[in-house]
């Protein structure tokens, strides 16, 4: 009939809108209230960045009450940071021990520790077998640690914490309640800054990390996370950043030495000098947040929820070949030429 027939034309022009606003591409002007949003959050980053060029290793140290006046690092914002001195202890021991490991195969080298924590580290360590590039997918499980048995669980005050921040919830999202799981990680290291100090360097580093949760069906999360890479010890850190922790601001308040706190210091007031000048120039909406967590979730601007922070040391395993082999793969990986006789050697 003539209503049907009329029916149809405006389902067409309707699909057709549709496809232009999906098509429309993501970056657009902001609007006013984003714009005083923007201008926010790049003097709060700018605060966050002059405090990190004044700190020193030890600034934050809950045992002696030692705090940092950072989203996330101060004592009234109620973290369970008690535990990080444990943690730390542990990233130390799992890269010992795998040093040690490597060392009992290449018993004709000679190894030596630093007098900076006692933990090999490349200074004293000339030629182990690491990837300096580690882009990449790697996947495995995680089992939770009883290193949190007997600590207190936080219970935060979101409106103290973060009181620009209306949530429509308090049930945090990415909060992993079982005891083991799936995960996947996907390293970017592509286009990444390089700082080099003294006889090794720090550069920039990305994840994309999935964590599965067994025990809680249909439980999976991902998010974004930021850090440094310390290509000749093999060791990275990475955060998630947000509204409730400074995450890639107070990294290296969470090095594992004096040296790599120095190090990460150096290479990100740089490279975070350098994004938020892009962020100041910036014209797209896109610009608010470079290192969020959940870049591509924009409903965490309109309807926001509070999600769980991460903090994740991860250590590379020596490579069971010789530094030139692993040179010459990462240089064909990096610009390829065809050559058929190198084997591709698993990053764990």
């Amino acid at each position: 009939d003539r209503e049907s027939f009329m029916d149809v034309p405006r389902l067409v022009v309707l699909v057709i809108l549709l496809l232009i606003l999906f098509a429309s591409p993501d970056t657009q002007s902001p609007s006013p209230s984003q714009q005083r949003e923007l201008d926010y959050q790049v003097t709060q980053e700018r605060y966050a960045l002059d405090l990190l060029n004044t700190s020193s290793y030890g600034d934050l140290n809950p045992a002696a009450n030692k705090w940092v006046n950072e989203t996330g690092l101060r004592k009234h914002d109620g973290y369970a940071w008690d535990l990080l001195p444990n943690v730390q202890e542990r990233a130390r021991q799992q890269r010992s021990l795998l040093v040690e490991a490597w060392r009992r195969s290449n018993q004709d080298k000679q190894v030596g520790t630093t007098s900076d924590d006692t933990v090999p580290t490349n200074a004293t360590l000339p030629g182990i077998p690491f990837y300096h590039n580690v882009t990449g997918i790697v996947h495995g499980r995680w089992v939770r640690s009883s290193l949190e048995d007997g600590i207190r669980h936080p219970i935060l005050n979101l409106t103290a914490l973060v009181p620009r921040m209306a949530y429509t919830t308090d049930r945090y999202t990415r909060n992993m309640t079982g005891s083991e799981g799936g995960m996947l990680i996907r390293f970017d290291e592509k286009h990444s800054r390089t700082t080099q100090f003294e006889d090794t360097s720090v550069r920039e580093i990305s994840a994309e990390l999935t964590l599965e949760d067994d025990h809680s069906s249909g439980n999976v999360w991902q998010m974004t996370l930021h850090g440094v890479h310390y290509p000749q010890d093999g060791s990275i850190i990475l955060t998630t950043t947000g509204p409730r922790f400074a995450g890639i601001f107070a990294l290296p308040y969470f090095a594992l030495s004096s040296k790599s706190f120095t190090m990460a210091r150096k290479l990100l007031t740089q490279t975070l000098d350098i994004a938020i000048k892009t962020q100041e120039r910036a014209s797209e909406t896109n610009a608010l947040s470079p290192w969020s967590s959940s870049p591509e979730s924009p409903l965490d601007l309109l309807m926001p929820t509070p999600s769980c922070g991460y903090l994740l040391y991860m250590q590379q395993h020596p490579i069971k070949a010789g530094l030139s082999e692993i040179e010459m793969l990462e240089a064909e990986l990096r610009d390829p030429t065809g050559r058929r006789d190198m084997k591709s050697l698993p990053l764990q």
